[in-house]
């Protein structure tokens, strides 16, 4: 009878220790997961937002009419399509 009030102590404090484990992994993978899409999150609005700049440049050059459409691709780094494309608008 000892032994096996023994036995389900022990499995008692290891379902515990175990639950309290996993419990912890969870959050802190909860936590990393968010600090990484935070951080995607703001690598992607930044880049969003150097694209936005280059093409208002480039969108502003094209309204001076004083350079090419090469020029500007040149320029500003975007692609012959993409100054087409903003010629148009």
């Amino acid at each position: 009878y000892a032994a096996m009030k023994d036995e389900h102590s022990f499995q008692l404090i290891y379902d515990e220790k175990y639950q309290k484990g996993v419990e912890k992994g969870r959050k802190e993978g909860v936590e990393k997961g968010r600090k990484e899409g935070v951080e995607k999150g703001r690598k992607e609005g930044v880049e969003k937002g150097r694209k936005e700049g280059v093409e208002d440049t480039a969108a502003n050059l094209l309204a001076l009419g004083a350079l090419s459409h090469e020029q500007i691709a040149q320029a500003t780094g975007l692609s012959p399509e993409e100054i087409r494309k903003l010629s148009l608008l």
